[in-house]
């Protein structure tokens, strides 16, 4: 089965700007061309290009993906950073700001 453009944007899950950097940089690729003229043409450094250059060819769209970092897990979890934004958002709506009329 052939899968769109649309379900590949979906299975990298990330920024839409950097996975239109990486095809921006495989199509300048395939035109040909030494790594460090294509990284000049394009305003990288010659091992950004050469990274994802390498990976599409190595493993095609899927090369194109992040790989996961390995970091340590966060600190709070996200219905934490949730309340804390929800609270600051509440008291900003009661306190007005200086300057500004009274309703």
């Amino acid at each position: 089965m052939m899968r769109g453009r649309t379900d590949v944007a979906d299975d990298v899950g990330e920024d839409g700007g950097a996975l239109a950097l990486r095809a921006r940089i495989v199509v300048t690729c395939a035109e040909g061309g030494q790594n460090m003229e294509l990284a000049a043409k394009l305003g990288l450094d010659r091992q950004a290009l050469g990274k994802w250059r390498r990976h599409f060819v190595e493993q095609r769209v899927a090369g194109l993906r992040d790989e996961p970092r390995s970091s340590a897990p966060r600190p709070i979890d996200g219905a934490r950073i949730e309340a804390v934004i929800v609270r600051t958002l509440e008291s900003c709506l009661r306190t007005p700001l200086a300057g500004a009329p009274v309703i």
